[in-house]
């Protein structure tokens, strides 16, 4: 923990929350020159249960430069399932329903 002596007395952006937004967020703005300061209640890293990545954050990742870090932190790989639910329709107009289930292998979810 940092003792509040020596949090900045001055700053251009105060980011509140070291969590996924607020640390993506000050990275991001720090990445563009602004004098950034982000506060979080907590020592991170920390155990915990229940946050998430899903593969579409990649690209985020990329643009601040920690996408590999992350790659090769060695999270769990989780398998996740897509139900679809297709309709088909025939010239009469009725519609078919049928159900595909695909499995996807991820270490981003």
């Amino acid at each position: 923990m940092v003792s509040p002596s020596t949090i900045p007395k001055h700053s251009q952006v105060l980011a509140i929350g070291g969590g996924l937004t607020g640390s993506y967020i000050a990275s991001v703005l720090a990445r563009e020159g602004l004098q950034v300061v982000l506060l979080k209640s907590t020592q991170l890293p920390r155990y915990h249960i229940g946050e998430s990545l899903v593969p579409s954050v990649r690209c985020y990742l990329k643009f601040i430069g920690v996408e590999q870090q992350v790659a090769d932190y060695g999270f769990t790989l989780k398998v996740c399932y897509c139900i679809m639910n297709i309709y088909s329709f025939n010239n009469a107009g009725i519609a078919r329903r049928s159900i595909q289930v695909r499995s996807v292998q991820t270490r981003w979810v």
